[in-house]
């Protein structure tokens, strides 16, 4: 999940069970570089996931390399944000290597003019 001067976002991950380590172990390096009060609240597993807090629009804001990027909102304070998902079933190693460290990168930063990851949901 991501925001830049108002612009939130949130991303997902549908991974099978032998990712989640992986992603797991980008989370506690991002921990271990910044903070755990930085990173711990904004990684989810099953049983949360991002409908939970936000409700999907009908609106494809972008596609990129690593994913489509859509239009959301979060429930409780109706604020917009971008939804990022990576579908990683069937990927290579090669690639999810690349996605945990755009995850890892992005938990990471923390300024008013970078995109931030507000949010990783994983299932």
């Amino acid at each position: 999940v991501a925001s830049q001067q108002g612009t939130m976002g949130a991303a997902r991950s549908s991974a099978p069970s032998d990712v989640g380590s992986g992603l797991e172990q980008t989370v506690t390096r991002a921990r271990k570089r910044v903070g755990a009060l930085s990173v711990n609240g904004r990684y989810h597993k099953a049983p949360h996931r991002l409908e939970d807090n936000y409700t999907l629009e009908n609106k494809t804001l972008g596609v990129g390399y690593n994913g489509s990027v859509m239009r959301c909102r979060r429930k409780r304070t109706n604020d917009r944000y971008a939804v990022k998902y990576f579908e990683v079933r069937g990927v290579d190693d090669a690639r999810l290597k690349e996605l945990a460290n755009e995850v890892e990168i992005i938990l990471s930063m923390d300024h008013p003019h970078v995109v931030r990851l507000m949010e990783v949901y994983e299932t």
